[in-house]
């Protein structure tokens, strides 16, 4: 319909087409809420009916769809679906008057903001994250149907971890959509309902031949005001114009542990659209630390992030009765006006320009009109069937929807087990990330939602700085704490815990004067450091099969207890080898050598001041 000056009226219907309500039930009146870009839409219907005799709870998630015959000419016939949510019934005590029925009817999605989940994804994008979670509604529902429309790929980036904690399944995924400047929506036809998720929801509409007739609309002034005070009127014609101001600069904080940079603490701005006005937003970008491979942030997500700022800040409000409005298709508004020029000036900027549908609020009334034919209408004083609200803005305008995802979930700390049977198990990636479990995951990967049974986690370290610091790695099954930075997808691994299966090798026994006492020790796999309290022993066990202590420079060891031993086991070797001096100065020295002593050298000084004794069975030249 390229023109609505002249509309041929007739009988009008909607009428049931698939669901457990038969076509013979008269729908009276329906109201659709919330149909815009990336929302959960909410049809409210109203029948009459005497024959429904089943349980009302049997009608409950069923698919219902129904088509409405605005009988105008040459406006197809439009299609709604979605699931039975609620239903509320109102009998009347007079037996002529039939029961009515309020029927609420939602999308399919909607049912995603009825389950949550504890779930965790490795090295897949958001798109795969996504179409898992949905897929098991897929297999619940035939009638549900879902696509993608990705026009920049390379945008969506792996990630590293994608985690669900605790959010409904609807939250989470509007989450990883809001990461990725993604929008969805949901397209109704006489095969039912699809839902499209869209990285450019522009492109969308541009390349889709459903939404390439432009609608022409009129605001025709009869001396009457613009604008009803109230909206919701549906016999009112008018319209509401909504300008904010926009941001033009948006700063970007960005901090990549994989590839960290001297700059890395100064703030990266991008998009700035003019010099004259500087309005910026911070933005943190979090969800590119966790990307498989280090990403600086790039343009492309400055523009996006300013879009969504900016989205709807230059909006029209209109109410029209034409029934062929869709979401995304462009509009043009003609303005005729008998009145004083001032009001014609004010808006006459919009006219004929072209503007996109975004949101529309659906109302239809069941009435019986008599065809008029060839007749031009005036709207404000012809009552029509169908009346509707809708949003629109300049087609040259982006959108992108702003979710504001909740962290109210992610957990101050948490505890986790390293992940494996045994140390082969824990694989180490760079930068020191190691795999652990969290208590809800499976044991091993979910075939039905690709769950991975490990998450990885960063390790923190005692001190960590370049050629120098500590380093340890717990083992498979240990138990460690985790924080997150301010994000569910970037675990930290702080330290390790004690429990009931790996005990303390050192127990605090309360009868044992010493080990109550004791302040710390050091343990590894296979050597200890243990490090005692004031006054009692202190020991290096090391149970390596080679051990190389290396001392360079002018090093000592200074021992100041009262004995001091070096205790090697039978059949072991003990060589002390230098190249230069080697001195022993002792005032009482003892060598006990049960078999053998040889002495090689040049030259042999031995002098005793007082006397030498030599004791043998037997002195050999």
């Amino acid at each position: 319909m390229s023109n609505t000056k002249n509309f041929i009226y007739s009988h009008s219907e909607a009428v049931f087409t698939k669901g457990p309500f038969s076509s013979d039930i008269i729908i009276e009146s329906f109201d659709i809420l919330d149909d815009e870009i990336s929302n959960l839409y909410t049809i409210n219907l109203l029948i009459h009916s005497a024959s429904i005799n089943e349980n009302l709870e049997d009608f409950l998630s069923k698919f219902v769809s129904f088509k409405v015959n605005f009988a105008y000419d040459k406006v197809p016939v439009r299609f709604f679906s979605g699931i039975i949510t609620e239903i509320k019934l109102n009998a009347f005590k007079n037996q002529e008057t039939p029961s009515q029925f309020i029927i609420v009817i939602r999308p399919y999605l909607w049912l995603l903001t009825l389950s949550n989940g504890f779930r965790v994804w490795n090295k897949i994008n958001s798109e795969e994250v996504i179409s898992n979670v949905l897929n098991l509604y897929k297999k619940k529902f035939d009638d549900f149907k879902f696509s993608f429309k990705i026009f920049m790929r390379d945008s969506l980036i792996k990630r590293i971890n994608t985690v669900q904690y605790g959010d409904s399944d609807f939250d989470f995924i509007c989450r990883l959509m809001h990461e990725d400047h993604l929008n969805f929506l949901i397209i109704q036809n006489e095969q039912g309902s699809e839902l499209i998720i869209t990285d450019n929801i522009e492109d969308y509409f541009n390349k889709n031949k459903d939404y390439e007739e432009k609608i022409i609309t009129q605001i025709i002034d009869g001396n009457q005001n613009l604008l009803s005070e109230n909206l919701s009127n549906l016999h009112s014609t008018g319209y509401e114009h909504k300008i904010s101001l926009k941001h033009n600069k948006v700063a970007v904080m960005h901090c990549d542990f994989k590839n960290i940079k001297s700059d890395y603490g100064k703030s990266i701005k991008y998009g700035e659209t003019s010099t004259n006005k500087v309005f910026s937003k911070w933005t943190l970008l979090t969800h590119h630390q966790k990307s498989i491979d280090p990403l600086d942030p790039i343009q492309a997500f400055a523009i996006k992030e300013m879009a969504r700022k900016n989205s709807i800040h230059n909006r029209l409000i209109l109410q029209c009765s034409q029934p062929n409005l869709l979401i995304g298709k462009k509009i043009s508004l003609e303005y005729n006006t008998d009145s004083n020029n001032s009001k014609k000036i004010f808006i006459n900027y919009l006219n004929k320009k072209e503007f996109r549908i975004m949101s529309i609020q659906h109302n239809y009334l069941k009435k019986n009109y008599t065809a008029i034919k060839k007749k031009e209408i005036n709207l404000n004083n012809q009552e029509t069937p169908y009346r509707a609200t809708i949003t629109v803005i300049p087609i040259e305008d982006k959108f992108i929807k702003d979710f504001n995802p909740d962290k109210k979930n992610i957990p101050l700390a948490t505890t986790a087990f390293v992940y494996g049977q045994q140390n082969e198990d824990t694989k180490i990636e760079s930068p020191m990330m190691i795999p652990v479990s969290f208590f809800w995951q499976p044991k091993e990967k979910d075939s039905e939602t690709n769950c991975s049974p490990f998450i990885m986690a960063r390790l923190s370290q005692v001190w960590a700085s370049q050629n120098s610091g500590a380093f340890f790695i717990p083992s498979p099954g240990d138990e460690v704490l985790i924080i997150f930075e301010d994000d569910i997808d970037s675990p930290i691994i702080v330290g390790s815990l004690y429990n009931s299966l790996n005990k303390c090798p050192f127990l605090i026994d309360e009868n044992d004067a010493k080990k109550r006492k004791m302040r710390g020790f050091v343990a590894g796999n296979e050597e200890n450091l243990v490090l005692h309290s004031k006054d009692f022993t202190s020991s290096f066990d090391f149970s390596e099969k080679e051990l190389l202590l290396n001392i360079k420079e002018n090093s000592k060891l200074n021992i100041d207890e009262k004995s001091f031993a070096i205790n090697i086991k039978e059949n072991s070797k003990l060589d002390l080898t230098d190249e230069g001096k080697v001195t022993l100065n002792s005032k009482n020295t003892d060598f006990d050598i049960q078999e053998r002593l040889k002495i090689n050298t040049d030259s042999t000084n031995v002098t005793g001041q007082k006397s030498i004794q030599l004791n043998s069975m037997r002195i050999k030249k």
